[in-house]
């Protein structure tokens, strides 16, 4: 019976117009969603989620990037509508995710490069802090900067995140510098108004903590213990950097330059300010050193 009524208001209901169905890809929430996939993929040590995460980002890649220009929107086999600086800046979210997630060293290049187009084409020179778009004529009451955190992160909280975890990795204090500008700029939202700016009061802190570099230098031995740690275990501030040979990472992160297994044995230096201890060789080594 009830079979029957369902196929009958079915019919009725398919002699209506369909609402339209909304089905863009945007580069900006679609990098959201991978950041997302990488971390939890990271930290519960599920495959399939950092698999979804790289399927995505290779996506991106493949259609809303060319050799000089990314694109906020991909519809019906095109892509248009030159970036907006949240695109820019949730890749490069989404790369130091999946950097942490899988230590490919492309992840970083790609990383800095989304960030640097970022700061060339949106960075305020006169205040600090990022535009939304570059693009005068399209905004008729004057580019527009924004810091609040509503359902998903503002362009320059995510910004500010970024160019404080990549300081960090590459040494290049610049990057440190852009961050502490665009701190300072929105300093009186921050002030008043912290826990609407959520992510940015989360870069501040990492900003004004001592993070911790944590360089992996592997050597012939068993290591999957140790990235499940590394991974899972919540170490505050922390950014893990993963070298396979002597030769990884050293155009990124100069500072890795030395640190190298021994001997076949991996060695594995916790690092603050870019100086770095002896290191340790074990997990209970390294667990008593956290």
């Amino acid at each position: 019976k009830w079979d029957n009524i369902r196929l009958k208001l079915y019919d009725a209901r398919a002699n209506r117009i369909r609402p339209l169905l909304d089905d863009k890809i945007l580069t900006d929430w679609n990098a959201l969603m991978i950041a997302a996939f990488a971390k939890s993929g990271a930290v519960f040590q599920h495959q399939e989620f950092i698999n979804i995460a790289q399927k995505a980002y290779s996506f991106i890649e493949e259609h809303l990037t060319t050799k000089t220009e990314l694109f906020h929107r991909f519809k019906d086999e095109e892509a248009a509508i030159p970036a907006f600086s949240d695109d820019y800046l949730n890749l490069a979210w989404a790369g130091l995710e999946l950097y942490q997630a899988t230590f490919n060293e492309q992840y970083l290049v790609d990383t800095k490069d989304f960030l640097d187009n970022a700061i060339n084409k949106f960075w305020d020179l006169e205040n600090g802090g990022f535009y939304l778009t570059n693009d005068h004529s399209d905004q008729p009451l004057g580019l527009q900067k924004l810091i609040y955190d509503g359902a998903i992160p503002s362009s320059n909280s995510v910004g500010l995140m970024c160019l404080v975890k990549i300081s960090r990795i590459t040494g290049d204090q610049s990057y440190e510098e852009k961050a502490r500008l665009l701190g300072e700029f929105f300093s009186s939202d921050l002030i008043r108004s912290g826990s609407s700016i959520t992510m940015s009061m989360m870069a501040l802190q990492f900003l004004n903590q001592n993070s911790g570099e944590i360089v992996v230098a592997t050597g012939n031995n068993d290591k999957s213990e140790l990235k499940e740690f590394l991974l899972a275990e919540f170490i505050p501030n922390k950014i893990i950097l993963w070298k396979n040979s002597p030769d990884e990472l050293i155009e990124i992160a100069k500072f890795t330059a030395q640190q190298n297994q021994k001997n076949g044995a991996t060695q594995i230096y916790v690092c603050e300010n870019y100086a770095c201890d002896q290191p340790v060789s074990n997990l209970e080594e390294l667990r008593a050193k956290l």
